[in-house]
């Protein structure tokens, strides 16, 4: 939890304004993949659909988008495609509370060494990881990872890369709270400011 009253993860969901032409635009391209006979495409699609359910906390849109995501990548051969619909799945249970699950949906994305920098879902869900673990107690594990994360990103020119490390190090760190501009709510407040 946070000063705003939530959990980080709802707070650096994608914006209200992004969610409707996100799904309007994936929606429109299964049509394509329809009419143009690419059914290979649609598990990215339909992984993609899953993670704005997720973040919109729409658990059922989650799950139906998830799993015709997962059969299709799995039909097609399409990894990266069951890592998006992974993580989607992994960031609805962090929302829902369900740590447990969280760890095991992002544990099983991060270990595939499939892309660096932030392309894809095997290194973005690394923070995502470190907070599911902070919930669990799970503290120096969770801070192994942001330390693993922070030194993957160093020299990517991602802009999420501030904002993101921002988030793990107010996850892990471990000072008092002494002030609002200081300690975690320091990383916190810094972390929300780059999001937006």
């Amino acid at each position: 939890m946070d000063a705003r009253g939530g959990p980080l993860s709802r707070q650096f969901s994608p914006r209200p304004v992004c969610r409707a032409p996100a799904s309007a635009e994936s929606g429109r391209s299964l049509e394509l993949c329809d009419e143009l006979a690419q059914p290979g495409h649609r598990p990215e699609i339909l992984g993609i659909l899953a993670t704005v359910a997720a973040c919109r906390g729409d658990a059922a849109a989650c799950r139906n988008h998830a799993d015709a995501a997962l059969e299709a990548a799995e039909r097609h051969g399409q990894q990266w495609a069951r890592l998006i619909a992974l993580r989607a799945c992994g960031l609805l249970a962090l929302g829902r509370g369900d740590t447990v699950a969280a760890v095991g949906l992002f544990e099983q994305v991060v270990a595939v060494p499939l892309a660096r920098g932030l392309r894809g879902p095997t290194v973005v869900s690394l923070p995502d990881l470190v907070e599911a673990l902070v919930r669990l107690g799970r503290r120096e594990e969770a801070a192994s990872q942001a330390a693993g994360f922070e030194r993957r990103v160093t020299d990517v020119p991602d802009l999420r890369v501030p904002a993101l490390v921002t988030r793990c190090r107010a996850l892990v760190d471990t000072g008092p709270a002494r002030a609002w501009h200081t300690g975690r709510h320091s990383f916190i407040t810094r972390a929300i400011r780059i999001h937006s």
